[in-house]
Protein backbone atom coordinates (compact mmCIF):
# COMPACT_ATOMS: atom_id res chain seq x y z
CA UNK A 1 0.00 0.00 0.00
CA UNK A 2 3.11 2.51 -0.04
CA UNK A 3 6.52 2.85 -1.33
CA UNK A 4 10.03 1.50 0.52
CA UNK A 5 13.17 1.65 -0.62
CA UNK A 6 12.49 -2.42 -1.23
CA UNK A 7 10.25 -1.82 -3.59
CA UNK A 8 12.05 0.19 -5.55
CA UNK A 9 14.66 -1.83 -5.67
CA UNK A 10 12.15 -4.51 -6.72
CA UNK A 11 12.04 -2.92 -10.19
CA UNK A 12 15.38 -4.55 -11.17
CA UNK A 13 15.32 -7.71 -9.44
CA UNK A 14 16.63 -10.53 -11.69
CA UNK A 15 13.26 -12.15 -12.03
CA UNK A 16 10.84 -10.97 -14.43
CA UNK A 17 7.97 -12.00 -12.58
CA UNK A 18 8.99 -10.02 -9.14
CA UNK A 19 9.62 -6.69 -11.63
CA UNK A 20 6.13 -6.95 -12.88
CA UNK A 21 4.57 -7.41 -9.79
CA UNK A 22 6.54 -4.51 -8.60
CA UNK A 23 5.59 -1.98 -11.35
CA UNK A 24 1.93 -3.04 -11.52
CA UNK A 25 2.36 -1.79 -7.51
CA UNK A 26 3.55 1.20 -8.88
CA UNK A 27 0.41 2.14 -10.62
CA UNK A 28 -1.28 2.87 -6.99
CA UNK A 29 1.34 4.23 -5.04
CA UNK A 30 2.92 7.37 -6.09
CA UNK A 31 7.07 7.95 -5.32
CA UNK A 32 9.27 10.09 -7.47
CA UNK A 33 12.27 7.74 -6.23
CA UNK A 34 10.90 5.14 -8.74
CA UNK A 35 10.95 6.95 -11.47
CA UNK A 36 14.41 6.33 -12.31
CA UNK A 37 13.87 2.21 -12.08
CA UNK A 38 10.18 2.51 -13.83
CA UNK A 39 12.05 3.73 -17.06
CA UNK A 40 14.35 1.00 -16.55
CA UNK A 41 11.50 -1.23 -16.42
CA UNK A 42 9.68 0.54 -19.83
CA UNK A 43 13.03 -0.71 -21.97
CA UNK A 44 12.44 -3.74 -20.28
CA UNK A 45 13.02 -6.53 -23.25
CA UNK A 46 9.77 -8.04 -21.86
CA UNK A 47 6.95 -6.65 -23.51
CA UNK A 48 4.37 -6.95 -20.33
CA UNK A 49 6.99 -5.60 -17.91
CA UNK A 50 7.56 -3.01 -20.35
CA UNK A 51 3.74 -1.96 -20.53
CA UNK A 52 3.13 -2.22 -17.14
CA UNK A 53 6.22 -0.11 -16.28
CA UNK A 54 5.04 2.58 -18.60
CA UNK A 55 1.33 2.75 -17.01
CA UNK A 56 3.30 3.17 -13.75
CA UNK A 57 5.46 5.95 -15.04
CA UNK A 58 2.28 7.81 -16.25
CA UNK A 59 0.99 7.18 -12.98
CA UNK A 60 3.77 9.01 -11.45
CA UNK A 61 3.25 11.91 -13.59
CA UNK A 62 5.16 14.72 -14.55
CA UNK A 63 7.08 15.73 -17.44
CA UNK A 64 9.16 12.76 -17.85
CA UNK A 65 6.42 10.55 -17.71
CA UNK A 66 4.91 12.14 -20.86
CA UNK A 67 7.59 12.83 -22.92
CA UNK A 68 9.05 8.82 -22.16
CA UNK A 69 5.53 7.97 -23.52
CA UNK A 70 5.25 9.81 -26.26
CA UNK A 71 8.77 8.50 -27.43
CA UNK A 72 7.77 4.96 -26.38
CA UNK A 73 4.71 5.39 -29.15
CA UNK A 74 6.91 5.75 -31.55
CA UNK A 75 10.28 3.62 -30.51
CA UNK A 76 8.80 1.06 -28.39
CA UNK A 77 10.35 -2.20 -28.80
CA UNK A 78 7.29 -4.19 -29.08
CA UNK A 79 3.99 -3.66 -30.25
CA UNK A 80 2.37 -3.85 -26.83
CA UNK A 81 4.64 -1.20 -25.52
CA UNK A 82 3.67 1.33 -28.61
CA UNK A 83 0.18 0.81 -28.39
CA UNK A 84 0.11 0.92 -24.57
CA UNK A 85 1.85 4.49 -25.17
CA UNK A 86 -0.83 5.40 -27.94
CA UNK A 87 -3.80 4.59 -25.35
CA UNK A 88 -2.31 6.59 -22.46
CA UNK A 89 -1.43 9.09 -24.33
CA UNK A 90 -5.06 9.48 -25.65
CA UNK A 91 -6.63 9.02 -21.48
CA UNK A 92 -4.42 12.42 -20.73
CA UNK A 93 -7.22 14.04 -22.78
CA UNK A 94 -4.44 16.45 -24.38
CA UNK A 95 -5.34 17.71 -28.26
CA UNK A 96 -1.51 18.02 -28.11
CA UNK A 97 -0.30 14.34 -28.20
CA UNK A 98 -2.64 13.91 -31.41
CA UNK A 99 0.31 13.40 -34.00
CA UNK A 100 1.87 11.40 -31.95
CA UNK A 101 -0.91 8.98 -31.34
CA UNK A 102 -1.04 8.99 -35.04
CA UNK A 103 2.07 7.63 -35.68
CA UNK A 104 0.15 4.12 -34.71
CA UNK A 105 -1.94 4.65 -38.44
CA UNK A 106 1.10 2.68 -40.14
CA UNK A 107 1.83 0.41 -37.16
CA UNK A 108 1.81 -3.49 -38.43
CA UNK A 109 0.08 -4.77 -36.02
CA UNK A 110 -3.73 -4.10 -35.98
CA UNK A 111 -4.09 -3.65 -32.74
CA UNK A 112 -1.81 -1.09 -32.39
CA UNK A 113 -4.14 0.57 -34.74
CA UNK A 114 -7.33 0.04 -32.88
CA UNK A 115 -5.73 1.57 -29.90
CA UNK A 116 -4.32 4.46 -32.21
CA UNK A 117 -8.33 4.87 -32.59
CA UNK A 118 -9.73 4.45 -29.25
CA UNK A 119 -6.96 7.51 -28.34
CA UNK A 120 -8.00 9.61 -30.88
CA UNK A 121 -11.59 9.37 -29.81
CA UNK A 122 -10.77 10.32 -26.24
CA UNK A 123 -8.91 13.66 -28.13
CA UNK A 124 -11.22 16.60 -28.43
CA UNK A 125 -10.88 18.88 -31.36
CA UNK A 126 -11.44 18.74 -35.43
CA UNK A 127 -7.85 17.68 -35.49
CA UNK A 128 -8.33 14.81 -33.65
CA UNK A 129 -11.56 13.57 -35.87
CA UNK A 130 -9.94 13.99 -38.70
CA UNK A 131 -7.20 12.12 -38.32
CA UNK A 132 -9.83 9.53 -36.84
CA UNK A 133 -11.96 9.46 -39.87
CA UNK A 134 -8.31 8.28 -41.85
CA UNK A 135 -8.46 5.00 -40.03
CA UNK A 136 -11.84 4.06 -41.35
CA UNK A 137 -9.91 3.21 -45.10
CA UNK A 138 -8.36 -0.11 -42.74
CA UNK A 139 -9.06 -3.97 -43.55
CA UNK A 140 -9.64 -4.73 -40.55
CA UNK A 141 -13.12 -4.58 -39.10
CA UNK A 142 -12.68 -3.90 -35.58
CA UNK A 143 -11.21 -0.71 -36.84
CA UNK A 144 -13.82 0.29 -38.83
CA UNK A 145 -15.89 -0.17 -36.19
CA UNK A 146 -14.67 1.54 -33.64
CA UNK A 147 -14.24 4.54 -35.86
CA UNK A 148 -17.42 4.04 -36.57
CA UNK A 149 -18.67 4.07 -32.98
CA UNK A 150 -16.52 7.43 -32.12
CA UNK A 151 -18.13 9.38 -35.39
CA UNK A 152 -19.95 12.39 -34.42
CA UNK A 153 -23.40 12.45 -36.10
CA UNK A 154 -23.31 16.45 -36.26
CA UNK A 155 -19.69 16.83 -37.75
CA UNK A 156 -20.68 16.92 -41.15
CA UNK A 157 -17.27 15.88 -42.08
CA UNK A 158 -17.56 12.95 -40.04
CA UNK A 159 -20.83 12.10 -41.40
CA UNK A 160 -19.86 11.97 -45.14
CA UNK A 161 -16.56 9.76 -44.23
CA UNK A 162 -18.78 7.44 -42.98
CA UNK A 163 -21.60 7.56 -45.62
CA UNK A 164 -18.64 7.13 -47.94
CA UNK A 165 -17.20 3.95 -46.63
CA UNK A 166 -20.62 2.53 -46.28
CA UNK A 167 -21.44 2.76 -50.29
CA UNK A 168 -17.75 1.96 -50.78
Amino acid sequence: TESSPVLVGLLTDPSPLVRLNAAEAYTRIKDNLAQPNLIKCVVDIDPWIASMGLRALMYQGGDIAVVTTQRMVKIGATPLVRGTAGELLGATKDPKHRQDISALLIDRSWLNRLAAVRALSELPGNEAAIVRMAFLDQVEPDIKLAVTRSVNPADEFQERKLLWSAVN
